[in-house]
């Protein structure tokens, strides 16, 4: 979403500064309490707490690995999927706990010697080694091209997820921060409108 929202934020509001900040673990929640930040992505919303939160984006998983893969041609299948070291992508904790659930269901266990906390390093390292992963479609897709990447469907059932956005309620009716959710959301929406148009 970050283009676009930066496109937006741009030319309606030039003189607003926009700082995403990375995400040790997973301690957004304890900073939007404390006021730290307006704002955070989060796959599931906690009930209570002083929070707010709206859907942004529904999202399913995808293969991915470089062009000349063994695993982008042919048959892929989880024994195949598992024969290839992985790495796994801490971005969101609570997508990434849903490919090893359903690796594990399926009695299957990956080799992960690589774990890392953006979607970037993930495609770099992907683009130039035998290394696999099981991402979100949606940042997959808009990468491939990018990095030279194959993008295959998962040969086994991973549930999607809903990326929802949460503020605290202590913002709920700030007059600025309300235009700014009206903005991440209208961002989402449009690209999940061209994402069913296509």
């Amino acid at each position: 979403l970050l283009p676009s929202l930066y496109a937006r934020l741009a030319a309606e509001a030039p003189g607003i500064t926009l700082e995403i900040l990375p995400r040790p673990v997973d301690d957004s929640l304890a900073r939007l309490v404390a006021g730290e930040i307006d704002v955070a992505p989060v796959v599931d919303p906690p009930e209570g707490r002083d929070l707010f939160n709206a859907p942004l984006l529904e999202e399913s998983f995808v293969c991915v690995m470089r062009r000349d893969h063994p695993l982008a041609r042919g048959r892929l299948t989880p024994a195949r999927l598992v024969e290839y070291p992985h790495v796994a992508v801490t971005a969101h904790v609570g997508s990434a706990g849903r490919v090893e659930k359903a690796l594990a269901e399926a009695g299957l266990r990956r080799h992960v010697p690589v774990s890392v906390a953006g979607f970037a390093s993930t495609f770099a390292l992907l683009a130039e080694s035998d290394l696999v992963s099981i991402v979100p479609g949606r940042i997959a897709r808009q990468q491939a091209a990018r990095f030279g990447l194959a993008v295959r469907e998962p040969p086994l059932a991973i549930p999607g997820y809903t990326l929802s956005l949460i503020w605290h309620q202590r913002t709920a009716h700030d007059a600025a921060h309300r235009w700014f959710r009206e903005q991440v959301l209208a961002c989402a929406r449009a690209t999940e409108g061209h994402r069913r148009s296509r």
